[in-house]
């Protein structure tokens, strides 16, 4: 697993011509603190934006890495202290779905992670909303509760969760989901993810 962790990172550095040892320390870095698709995560413009700006490629990475640390001090909080608590309030969230599907989704996000939700604009709120969404359709899941467990997975792990080759347990449990029906394959995925994010 730490291999294709490296391996990812090392293709989506090169793609951007950041192919040193030092530039795939970084790459790998980020995507250990912020998700392995950090690049892509609607979470993330101001990385994203340094990424893609004029310097040298060597020189937006470095304000990437600075940028990403800046956003990681305000929001998972000294040695990552309010991640944590947003890791053990999505436990109990996990098993709270009925409820918390009568709810509005930004009031979930806000309640599980809630130092992260505030870095966040409407629009990407809503994007988040989107991958709970998508996922749900591509996994048939039970729609509401399916949507809402994904797009806090996504808010707390990063919207590529699924795939993402440091959280195996996301993949390996997808590929294995048993039945037709939507809400015992919701359920399933529940269980796994609970067990999943308190290990991580």
């Amino acid at each position: 697993q730490l291999l294709k962790l490296i391996e990812r990172g090392q293709t989506r550095a090169e793609a951007r011509k950041m192919g040193s040892e030092r530039d795939i320390y970084l790459w790998v870095s980020l995507m250990l603190y912020l998700g392995s698709d950090f690049d892509t995560d609607p979470q993330f413009p101001a990385i994203q934006a340094a990424l893609a700006g004029n310097a040298p490629p060597p020189e937006r990475l470095d304000a990437a890495y600075d940028v990403a640390t800046a956003y990681l001090n305000q929001v998972a909080g000294p040695d990552g202290q309010n991640a944590s608590a947003a890791a053990t309030r999505f436990q109990r969230a996990a098993y709270e779905l009925d409820r918390l599907v009568q709810r509005p989704l930004r009031d979930s996000l806000s309640w599980v992670y809630p130092q992260r939700f505030a870095a966040l604009s409407s629009e990407q709120i809503d994007a988040i909303g989107r991958v709970g969404q998508r996922l749900a359709l591509d996994h048939s899941f039970e729609r509401q509760r399916g949507a809402l467990l994904c797009s806090i997975l996504a808010l707390l792990l990063g919207h590529g969760f699924a795939s993402d080759p440091q959280l195996p347990w996301a993949a390996q449990t997808l590929s294995k989901l048993t039945g037709a029906d939507p809400l015992r394959r919701t359920l399933q995925f529940r269980d796994a993810a609970a067990a999943g994010v308190s290990r991580w």
